[in-house]
């Protein structure tokens, strides 16, 4: 669109509060990449948490079926008022066409309510805005504003319209106001349609992307904790005393045949390095989580990182590593580091 020389604008709706991890996560980066896009000019964000508190009774296809209707009414609201006479200030169709020049986030308001309940026109315009169901922004960093008004004869007087007019003067200090006052003869209405446009992030979606990295982060942590607990095993013994007198003997081999000159065990027995070695062997893996290692390059690195001689203590590290759930033995004498 944006190569056609059209205007581009998008509408995105953000997620409910209680969604899952992935639905923020994927609205955060949607976001993101749109907010990026050269040709954009304005996004919108519809609040899905306020869908849920204007229509509490309503199926929710028909919730988002009014929200259409409500977005697709403030748009032909305003070209009807852009073609629309009046006595006052009207909407000039080139005004209409260039608001989206303030690039942006943008929200849209779309107001009406009896004309007999209306006894001040700025009031009731600053209550618009607030209770629309875009996400809630801060009118005060918008850099342009359009807006038309509707009602009947006796809603216009001189003192309204000023009034109106200072609000937009105070909200918009720096922006570009373009009102049109549309009088009726006889109305039991009156109505707001207007786009606040070239706006800072609102607070809805800056709570999204924090609460998408820290619902994430939880989210990964767990995994990896449930990854790890996988891999150390249920640890069912029947006869735990047993197991561990043979350890221990076979340690005590594995210590008399180092003294004496022999040969070591080709496998080693676990609890028989120091624990200062192991812990030693533990805190250098620590960055190098992702990588892969055949048994030999991994003893390799080992030796030469900690300038440990015994290959049988670099062997029984190896194996608690597995046992704690830091290794994973991805194919035969092939580690990975998780």
């Amino acid at each position: 669109m944006g190569e056609l020389g059209r205007t581009c604008i998008a509408i995105a709706t953000l997620p409910f509060e209680v969604e899952s991890v992935k639905a923020k996560v994927n609205a955060a980066y949607g976001l993101d990449l749109l907010y990026r896009q050269e040709a954009l000019k304005a996004l919108i964000c519809i609040d899905n948490d306020k869908i849920t508190a204007h229509f509490p009774d309503k199926l929710l296809t028909e919730a988002y079926i009014e929200v259409n209707e409500l977005i697709v009414g403030t748009f032909l609201g305003l070209i009807d008022l852009a073609h629309m006479p009046s006595r006052a200030d009207r909407i000039d169709q080139s005004e209409l066409a260039s608001i989206f020049d303030y690039t942006g986030f943008a929200t849209l308001v779309n107001f009406k309510t009896q004309a007999n309940l209306v006894e001040n026109l700025s009031a009731t315009l600053r209550h618009s805005w607030n209770g629309s169901l875009f996400a809630e922004m801060d009118p005060t960093t918008a850099t342009g504003a359009i807006f038309g008004i509707q009602g009947p004869n006796h809603l216009f007087t001189t003192a309204q319209v000023d009034s109106m007019r200072r609000t937009f003067r105070e909200l918009l200090a720096g922006g570009d106001a373009m009102i049109g006052i549309y009088p009726v003869e006889r109305s039991r209405w009156a109505s707001y349609v207007g786009i606040l446009t070239g706006m800072e992030i609102p607070l809805k979606v800056k709570r999204l992307l924090e609460s998408a990295k820290k619902e994430y982060t939880e989210h990964r942590d767990v995994v990896e904790e449930r990854r790890k607990s996988k891999s150390a095993g249920l640890r069912f013994d029947l006869d735990p005393s047993k197991r561990r007198s043979t350890t221990d003997k076979s340690a005590t081999d594995a210590e008399g045949s180092r003294a004496s000159g022999g040969a070591a065990s080709p496998l080693p027995v676990r609890g028989s390095q120091p624990q200062r070695e192991f812990e030693r062997v533990m805190s250098l893996i620590q960055g190098l989580r992702g990588e892969t290692f055949s048994l030999d390059e991994f003893i390799s690195y080992i030796r030469g990182e900690l300038s440990i001689t015994d290959d049988q203590l670099i062997l029984s590290s190896i194996i608690e590593l597995q046992d704690k759930g830091y290794l994973a033995e991805i194919e035969r004498n092939k580690y990975k580091v998780i």
